[in-house]
């Protein structure tokens, strides 16, 4: 654990990695606002959806980065005096910050900042990446697809590889700069408690709530299906079909996949040696170690019931949903392909 956070700093830049428990750091802080403002930490406020998923502060570093950087210093000022009115540092999380490391320091008003981030390994993060596409972007394509484009090189992702850190590193100096390893002795550590711990502040009392994980193995299916709707049948359903399948992942906390299990060794293998050269910069630059997560014990992986037809069971609790599901398939027209074929199999048509 890298020493805490210097007491000098006034805005303390929570900026992910993905899949590294921002969104529980997001949660903890956000739920816990009161008691960390006492603690001299200040916390702006932000939504969460129904399973305390945000995005955090990213609707601020939208503005600063898009094309109203006026208003967005605006609302970054206004948060700094709230917190100096306060005696207290800010804490501003958004992991829509980390590809922008260049444009986000040079819209800073102040230099006291410090940058917290957690990294994974990339092979460790594969297929939680993959996931996350089909649950957020709309992705539909299977993940040996995204690993071919990968060593094909036409999916460059800095943020996947770490690679990105190091142009933060630039900008920001090695000293404003925390970045610790998310899996550690083969376990993900409990991000809440690690970014407590660099704030000089008491971990809550036993592991945090897991928030925003992986969509289980059919759930994930299931939305990739959907996700070949046309776009305009989407609107309807995108997001409380997400609310519904986080809350059917949620319900199953066994491991998800490994990479190991989900690509042939011979892919491994060339991603293992893809990446390396990537994974010894980062390790090198912040003195750490990334590694994967160990592979849970057999038997204890996928549950037996999570079956696509099981979450479509899940979601057809909703009525309203699964009403505006069946009328996104009827308009989808029938050329749209199998996705559709399937679609109708499991949910049926009225």
């Amino acid at each position: 654990m890298p020493a805490a956070i210097p007491a000098d700093a006034r805005l303390i830049l929570h900026i992910g990695a993905p899949k590294t428990g921002s969104s529980a750091v997001q949660r903890y802080c956000c739920e816990h606002a009161a008691d960390l403002r006492r603690q001299g930490l200040h916390y702006p406020e932000h939504p969460l959806d129904a399973n305390g998923v945000s995005g955090g502060h990213g609707e601020l570093f939208a503005l600063l980065l898009g094309g109203q950087a006026a208003a967005g210093r605006r609302a970054l000022a206004c948060h700094l005096a709230d917190a100096r009115r306060a005696g207290c540092r800010l804490v501003l999380s958004a992991e829509g910050m980390l590809p922008h490391a260049g444009a986000v320091v040079a819209a800073l008003p102040t230099d006291r900042f410090h940058v917290v981030c957690f990294v994974r390994h990339p092979l460790d993060a594969i297929a939680s990446h993959h996931n996350q596409g089909i649950k957020r972007h709309f992705g539909t394509g299977p993940l040996s697809k995204a690993t071919a484009a990968i060593l094909a090189g036409s999916f460059l992702n800095p943020s996947l590889s770490g690679e990105v850190l190091l142009d933060w590193l630039v900008h920001c100096g090695r000293a404003r700069m925390a970045v610790l390893p998310y899996v550690v002795n083969g376990q993900p550590i409990d991000a809440t408690a690690a970014f407590l711990e660099l704030m000089g502040l008491l971990a809550p009392v036993g592991r945090a709530a897991l928030v925003n994980r992986s969509y289980t193995p059919a759930a994930a299916a299931f939305k990739r299906l959907v996700n070949g709707l046309p776009e305009a049948l989407l609107a309807a359903v995108d997001a409380p079909l997400d609310a519904a399948l986080q809350a059917y992942s949620d319900a199953r906390p066994e491991p998800r996949p490994m990479l190991e299990h989900l690509v042939d060794p011979a892919q491994h293998a060339a991603l293992e040696r893809h990446f390396r050269g990537s994974v010894e910069r980062v390790e090198a630059a912040f003195g750490i170690q990334l590694e994967c997560r160990r592979p849970a014990a057999p038997g204890s992986g996928a549950a037996a019931d999570d079956t696509i037809e099981a979450v479509w069971r899940h979601v057809a609790r909703d009525e309203r949903l699964a009403g505006h599901l069946h009328a996104a398939v009827a308009g989808a027209n029938p050329s749209a392909g199998e996705a559709l074929g399937e679609l109708v199999r499991i949910i049926g048509t009225r």
